[in-house]
């Protein structure tokens, strides 16, 4: 469901901001990419578009995660997956059930919990190579933190081929 008309705007104008956000973090400009974040939840205030307050959370959760904030990343991250639930934007409950599964498996070494994002995370990226060999590289980290070598290594080779699948060998 797309924004309010007299919402249509600012919802238009975070998501370039977003984006920018994104590029600055790609950067390492982490810093950076924080204020370009913090400026957007500003201007949202008042804006009913949940799908933006997902959108922004995901992204403010991603940047949390490499700066070192696993705690506030996960908070972010859950809020964000719970958001896209609520509105059935599927792509963005996987976005958030992959990172989570990152975030609380490897990053806080909570490996049982984060692998319950699992039959989430794949259900929502088969047929999608990009994203399911990405989470499947996800998945093995967490399963090599457990020391389950075998299952890591086939969940690394799967992830291996879906990857030159979506981006060619």
């Amino acid at each position: 469901e797309p924004p309010l008309p007299e919402e249509a705007d600012a919802v238009e104008a975070a998501r370039l901001e977003l984006a920018r956000a994104e590029s600055l973090e790609l950067a390492g400009r982490y810093e950076a990419a924080r204020d370009v974040l913090d400026a957007v939840e500003q201007r949202l205030q008042g804006v009913r578009y949940e799908l933006m307050w997902a959108e922004l959370g995901f992204r403010r959760g991603q940047l949390l995660d490499e700066l070192g904030d696993y705690e506030a990343a996960e908070q972010a991250l859950v809020t964000a997956l719970e958001v896209a639930a609520e509105q059935r934007r599927w792509s963005g409950v996987q976005a958030a059930a992959s990172r989570l599964l990152y975030v609380v498996g490897y990053r806080q070494r909570r490996a049982e919990e984060a692998l319950r994002y699992r039959p989430v995370a794949m259900g929502l990226s088969r047929g999608k190579p990009q994203r399911e060999g990405s989470l499947r590289n996800s998945i093995a980290t967490v399963l090599t933190e457990q020391g389950k070598y075998e299952e890591a290594e086939q969940e690394y080779r799967a992830a291996l081929s879906l990857m030159e699948q979506a981006l060619g060998s």
